[in-house]
């Protein structure tokens, strides 16, 4: 079951409205209720689809920059997340129908929203039984969206306060990690483009070593040819694995890297194209193009839709 949930203005971290039907004596509650007001105070640092789960309740929150609005709450741990972010989203759009982005900027006192309390509540009740909800909750949709673009997984560390970069809970705490260096987690599909690369990796690395140190090739070529056709081999599996690296780390200006590599691979694919049979050029540029779009397309992940009503 919800149980609680709150609104936030992201940039400062500002309440703006919360529930107050809820049971604020159970020992979670209280405790997740602290982490909700940490995180508050970091939403501006951290992505904008965010999950925080503990042993006895889980904290999902979406942000929202063009209206600067977060929508944090909290659940029981056994409660579906995909419902978990359905309530958020129509809480979301409940909110932006009432309020636009200058009244939230504008708001100078906490809780300058609270007739919203009663939205809220309303929402709640609707999810406090998952059963009874109607069809305008799109489970099906949301649940894709889980799917290709999971929520960032953050730790009650990384939201923790500190003093000089360590944890304030002691002080040999571990060295927070940098939100900036948060990883989206990997779907099916972009798991399944890295294990594609190491295998085209492998694969022209041991076709390069061998053109070169052998010349077993299937056409008679010039040693100088030979060279060149075992260079391009050994490229792109150099850039196969370069890329692999881009899928799994954070990186500066890494959207220009991504399509700076992938045409120096069909650049190399095209030196070797008459060395390879259509089956081996097809693969190779599936392979290339499918981490190429995983890369790009994770990129803009961290960001939720833009509702404007």
């Amino acid at each position: 079951m919800v149980l609680f949930a709150s609104i936030f203005r992201a940039s400062d971290g500002l309440p703006l409205v919360a529930l107050t039907d809820f049971d604020g004596q159970r020992s979670n509650v209280k405790h997740a209720q602290r982490y909700v007001k940490l995180i508050s105070k970091k939403l501006h640092q951290l992505p904008d689809r965010c999950t925080l789960q503990s042993d006895d309740y889980v904290i999902h929150f979406i942000t929202i920059p063009p209206q600067n609005i977060s929508v944090v709450t909290v659940l029981d741990v056994s409660y579906p997340s995909v419902l978990g972010f359905c309530f958020l989203e129509e809480v979301e759009k409940e909110f932006i129908k009432q309020y636009d982005s200058r009244q939230v900027s504008a708001a100078v006192r906490p809780y300058t929203f609270m007739e919203f309390g009663s939205t809220l509540q309303r929402q709640k009740q609707r999810y406090g039984s998952p059963r009874s909800l109607n069809t305008r909750v799109n489970v099906a949709d949301m649940s894709q969206q889980l799917k290709m673009m999971p929520p960032f997984q953050i730790a009650a560390e990384d939201v923790e306060p500190t003093y000089g970069g360590v944890l304030h809970k002691n002080d040999y705490g571990p060295t927070v990690t940098p939100v900036a260096q948060l990883r989206l987690p990997l779907g099916w599909l972009g798991k399944l483009s890295a294990m594609l690369n190491v295998i085209c990796a492998v694969l022209n690395l041991t076709r390069g070593m061998s053109v070169i140190n052998d010349g077993h090739i299937h056409v008679d070529l010039t040693e100088i040819n030979s060279f060149v056709y075992g260079a391009a081999f050994m490229l792109t599996s150099l850039f196969c694995i370069y890329q692999i690296f881009l899928l799994y780390t954070h990186s500066r200006w890494k959207k220009s890297k991504t399509y700076v590599t992938s045409i120096l691979m069909c650049l190399c694919q095209l030196v070797t194209w008459e060395l390879r049979n259509l089956l081996q050029i097809g693969f190779h540029f599936l392979a290339n193009l499918l981490i190429t779009f995983i890369i790009l397309y994770r990129l803009g992940l961290n960001k939720v839709p833009d509702y404007h009503v």
